[in-house]
């Protein structure tokens, strides 16, 4: 039987996992595409797609 120790750990690798899949690829296909094609740099790239820091407290509240 598993310990809650190595349940926890399988379950944050599958999250971690989820996320690298599910987010990670599609985005580096879309920001290939758009580096290649048309020459933008990340900060151009990753605006459109909804991913930007907001305020810095807010960074500072979900890191907590």
């Amino acid at each position: 039987m598993e310990t809650h120790d190595t349940l926890l750990a399988n379950a944050a690798l599958s999250a971690v996992l989820n996320i690298v899949l599910f987010a990670g690829l599609p985005f580096l296909g879309y920001f290939l595409y758009h580096r290649l094609r048309h020459k933008r740099r990340l900060g151009e790239i990753a605006r459109p797609a909804g991913l930007q820091l907001g305020p810095a407290r807010y960074v500072l509240y979900s890191a907590a």
